[in-house]
């Protein structure tokens, strides 16, 4: 059994979508840099009308940051899901009839992924 090794020549789609995969992360992390520091400079704004201790501008800045980074990245992993399946059965999700159904992140329904030899 394989558990978490996948093999290239069993998966035609795995390159493709490592590549996806890391782009996702990719743009999450940039998300985060992004709003965290977005949220930040606009604490900073505010915090000249209604002072409050830096701390909680960091706080909230680094939760507004973890918020946002995990929204892009939760949506751009499940559009990497869709090209494996794609890549690996020729359909779109949506478009898949039959087999072992699971709901998706988005709420569309999907096939769910097996692990060979599982």
């Amino acid at each position: 059994q394989h558990f978490g090794r996948l093999r290239r020549e069993d998966h035609k789609g795995l390159r493709e979508y490592a590549a996806c995969q890391s782009q996702a992360f990719m743009e999450g992390v940039f998300a985060f840099i992004t709003g965290t520091g977005a949220a930040f400079g606009l604490q900073l704004f505010i915090q000249r009308k209604f002072p409050y201790p830096l701390q909680w501008s960091l706080l909230v800045a680094v939760v507004a940051g973890s918020v946002a980074s995990y929204g892009v990245t939760r949506v751009e992993t499940e559009k990497c899901n869709n090209l494996w399946l794609f890549l690996e059965t020729g359909q779109l999700p949506k478009d898949m009839s039959t087999g072992e159904k699971s709901l998706g992140v988005s709420g569309k329904w999907m096939p769910r992924l097996q692990c060979p030899g599982s």
